[in-house]
């Protein structure tokens, strides 16, 4: 079950970041890449020294958004598993949602909410910092 449900988040989370990408990608200017060739540069080269620094800003939001995006896989497992056999497939969304909704206790369900939302809040200024490392006084 926990396969189908991995290939099923694979299968839905894909498509998005593709479409942001390619569009961030088609966004550089051809005559910078012409321009580092001139200049002698290798394809490692221009990759790593053009494309990823201007693909910084679009890698750090599909990373972000992923991060938050990974926390929130609540139907698939509702709905393939309820959690599963022994809980093997329970999620933290699905825990609140049991703790609120079918043991009515909202308490426990509020305290896994604050919870989760520290954590994301955590990931995403942990990914801002580590994208952005290195840049500072470059905006």
């Amino acid at each position: 079950m926990r396969t189908f449900i991995i290939l099923y988040s694979i299968w839905r989370g894909v498509g998005g970041p593709v479409v942001l990408f390619l569009a961030a990608l088609q966004g550089i200017h051809r005559e910078i890449y012409e321009a580092a060739m001139v200049d002698g540069a290798s394809a490692k080269d221009m990759l790593l020294r053009i494309t990823v620094p201007l693909l910084r800003p679009m890698i750090i939001f599909v990373l972000v958004t992923g991060m938050i995006g990974s926390f929130q896989i609540f139907e698939a497992v509702l709905l393939m598993s309820k959690g599963g056999p022994r809980n093997m497939t329970n999620v933290m969304l699905l825990q609140i949602y049991n703790d609120a909704f079918v043991n009515t206790n909202m308490g426990l369900a509020s305290a896994g909410s604050m919870v989760m939302a520290i954590l994301l809040l955590g990931f995403s200024i942990t990914n801002m910092r580590i994208m952005n490392r290195g840049r500072l006084g470059k905006d």
